[in-house]
């Protein structure tokens, strides 16, 4: 299943940015350099999913760095999580 722009925008309340699109339609997960590309088993792209996210920093806190070096899709995902948790009450 090919995810377009609607199903994106569904899922994530945001219009997809740079190579977003690309990222969830990756056919190379989870090989190296891939294991947050596709689309997740909560319905969301894998590299903006909440429950994903807070998994995934539980168990390899000082790994987040890794592949979140980068401040702006650093500062999206906490937007997202905020979002997630606001909506949980």
């Amino acid at each position: 299943m090919e995810i377009t722009k609607s199903d994106f925008m569904a899922r994530v309340d945001a219009e997809p940015n740079d190579d977003d699109l690309d990222r969830c339609n990756c056919p190379r997960y989870p090989s190296l350099g891939h294991q947050w590309c596709g689309w997740c088993e909560h319905n969301r792209p894998r590299f903006l999913c909440p429950e994903c996210m807070e998994s995934f920093i539980a168990t390899h806190p000082q790994g987040m760095m890794m592949y979140w070096h980068d401040g702006q899709s650093m500062a999206r995902i906490k937007q997202i999580i905020k979002k997630s948790t606001e909506s949980r009450r």
